[in-house]
Parts: structure tokens; sequence; C-alpha cells
């Protein structure tokens, strides 16, 4: 257990580059979706044409390349929505503590 505290006094969510985050994941994460599908066509037409030891090479290659791809684009979407999460959260606690703000005041 560290011997200090944290200063949670100077944490203020950042709206504009939360929103920039979401905007630049989910472009991101699209494209990548949309590159992939576009190789996976390519290779097809390749796939087709080919046998023998570099065809399989080539297979494992292009299995390990789109394999990493939707894991990046699961990862990019899972961050994203964590971040709406966290930024739908603090809307509602800015809106709540407001509300405390004006009965307290009452």
């Amino acid at each position: 257990m560290p011997s200090w505290q944290p200063n949670w006094n100077d944490v203020r969510w950042d709206w504009g580059a939360a929103d920039d985050a979401i905007g630049s994941l989910r472009r991101v994460a699209d494209l990548l979706e949309e590159l992939t599908a576009e190789r996976e066509r390519i290779a097809f037409e390749a796939q087709r044409k080919r046998r023998g030891r570099y065809r399989e090479e080539f297979d494992d290659h292009l299995r390990d390349l789109i394999q990493r791809a939707r894991s990046l684009t699961e990862e990019f979407r899972y961050d994203l929505s964590e971040t709406q999460v966290i930024q739908d959260y603090t809307a509602r606690m800015g809106f709540f503590s407001s509300l405390s703000y004006v009965y307290a005041r009452q």
C-alpha cells in the first residue's frame, strides 16, 4: 500500500478530448475493417490461382494478418465503448452533483 494519497481535486473530465478520442477510435476501427475486407477480397483472388508450398505460407501469413486486424478492431471498439461509458457516467454524476448543490442551498 503506498504511503501517499492521490490528489483527486484537480481531476476534470475533458469532454472535447473524450469526443475526439471516441471519433478517432471509431474512424480507425471502421477503416481497419474496410481494409481487412479489401485485403481478404484481393487475397481470395490470389488464392484461386496458386497452389503448393508458397500458397500454404501465403495462407498462414494471411490468416495471421486477418486475425491481428480483427483483434485490433475489437480493441478499438472496446476502448471506444469504455470511453463512452465513462463519459455518460461523468455526465450523470455532474447532473446529480448539481442537483445536490441546488437542494443543499434551499
